[in-house]
């Protein structure tokens, strides 16, 4: 299943890689033998076979082990690191887990965060069969602007390209919410990883008027090293925010007290100070009185359980419990010395989470600890809760204790997380022994609701806002007029 349309990656791009591997285990273009990957691809299976706790969930196993083995059989000529990357991530999102991925060796992340070379300079948002540019790096920026939507790159229709790298993206299930939130996201490296580099790229795209127009674009070239980079700098104080409000790295909050609303941006449950935060934030909106709370969890991709459950309590009316089941296959690892701390989860599953009737070891305390709604500075009025594709793992959960809040508005995008569950608690990486390819083992399969439709689908919004060119073009957030418009009813 190769996706390579164009040949060879530019010079420069190289030079700069064997530039910023200097001194690093990386080696540019070095190859692996067969022998070599057949037996990271067979660890890999079996790791997978014998541990992942959905591995025959939304695909029957002897679909999965077919394509593990296909993959095994294709493996017959040496292969650098990203083609043999490649070709495991197209196997392994045949389990439809997107806790479950593969990632580059640490040494080659290293050495591309500290030099990256020559990347695809348009970023891009893309949903369905759509592709729109949200920005251009490249040399000629004024070429292909903010807001246009692309039909075609080097005549290759973008619903080709979207098809073809989203089938090497791992989901939850069955929706391709969550493709999409990716793609977008990580667009240019992408495009480089299957298909490579060219010093310029023909794009065929619509314009405002509607009208088909051409352009070419050139790469977005790395920075020259400076030469002074060694130099001790002083960096000054942060300086605070000219809107005086307070900016953490998992969100931040502002209250508009002439329309009686307090807006809470959550993009990540995971971060220092987040419980504290949050007492801060509900005790600020129930001492102003607020009539209305947004929380936006858009592009939020999950965290710590924890905090995803302590900003539920100030919302939730009634008392909730994470989940319905928590449950593992077991932590017997095919060879435990691949897995990052395996002795921790094989201590943790003796201790916490012994087997059941079914099979499976459970952890008990999270099926069956109820949490009440909080006594103090609970909010009781209208809620809204803005979401999309990238709303994964613990915001699901987050979204699911609310699920039977009265006044609560769901507004946005399905989910990329499915709503019946997903597999994750703990994911410890595993790391390949010949090619030290890292991939994320999820332990766990959470099902939030037994009742929920087994289908695949993430959890889907009451009011549908879908993104589109003209609210791109001029940074409107639909979402969030949806919200402020349903304040005024």
């Amino acid at each position: 299943m190769r996706c390579r349309k164009y040949a060879g990656v530019l010079w420069l791009s190289i030079l700069w890689l064997m530039q910023a591997c200097t001194g690093s285990q990386y080696v540019v273009g070095k190859k692996y033998s067969p022998a070599q990957m057949q037996a990271d691809a067979q660890l890999l299976w079996q790791t997978y076979r014998q541990v992942h706790p959905s591995y025959n969930w939304y695909t029957p196993a002897d679909t999965v082990d077919a394509r593990f083995q296909q993959l095994i059989r294709s493996l017959t000529d040496s292969l650098p690191e990203p083609e043999f990357r490649l070709r495991l991530a197209y196997a392994t999102a045949d389990i439809r887990c997107g806790h479950t991925s593969i990632m580059s060796p640490k040494s080659i992340s290293k050495a591309l965060n500290n030099r990256p070379g020559a990347s695809f300079p348009l970023q891009v948002k893309v949903w369905g069969d759509s592709m729109i540019v949200t920005d251009n790096t490249g040399p000629n920026r004024d070429s292909v602007k903010r807001g246009v939507a692309i039909t075609h790159i080097d005549s290759v229709p973008v619903q080709t390209l979207i098809r073809q790298m989203e089938a090497y993206i791992s989901v939850d299930g069955t929706t391709q919410r969550y493709a999409d939130a990716i793609l977008s996201a990580s667009f240019p490296s992408r495009f480089r990883w299957m298909y490579g580099l060219k010093p310029m790229y023909n794009i065929q795209y619509v314009d405002s008027a509607g009208k088909t127009q051409t352009a070419k674009v050139g790469l977005q070239m790395p920075r020259m090293p400076d030469s002074n980079r060694n130099k001790v700098v002083r960096v000054p104080a942060p300086r605070p925010q000219p809107d005086g409000i307070k900016r953490h790295a998992f969100g931040f909050m502002r209250m508009d007290t002439a329309r009686q609303y307090a807006y809470l941006r959550i993009s990540s449950f995971s971060g220092n100070g987040f419980k504290k935060f949050v007492r801060r934030s509900f005790r600020s909106i129930a001492k102003q009185e607020m009539q209305h709370v947004v929380v936006d969890i858009r592009d939020n991709g999950g965290g710590k359980i924890s905090n995803s459950v302590m900003l539920a309590r100030y919302l939730s009316d009634t008392s909730f419990r994470i989940a319905d089941s928590v449950s593992a296959v077991g932590f017997d690892f095919p060879k435990p010395a691949a897995v990052q701390v395996h002795w921790f989860y094989k201590l943790f599953g003796w201790v916490i989470a012994p087997y059941k009737a079914d099979g499976r070891r459970h952890m008990g305390l999270m099926e069956r600890k109820l949490y009440e709604p909080k006594r103090y500075n609970h909010f009781d009025g209208q809620l809204y809760v803005l979401m999309n594709g990238r709303s994964f793992s613990a915001s699901i959960l987050f979204l699911q204790h609310l699920a039977d809040r009265p006044q609560t508005v769901r507004i946005g995008e399905e989910t990329g997380g499915g709503a019946r569950g997903n597999s994750a608690v703990m994911t410890p990486d595993i790391t390949l022994p010949n090619t030290r390819i890292r991939a994320r083992l999820p332990l766990f399969r959470i099902i939030t609701h037994a009742t929920l439709p087994d289908n695949g689908r993430g959890v889907m919004p009451d009011i549908e806002v879908l993104p589109n060119s003209s609210d791109i073009r001029y940074r409107r957030d639909a979402a969030m007029q949806k919200a402020l418009e349903l304040m005024t009813q």
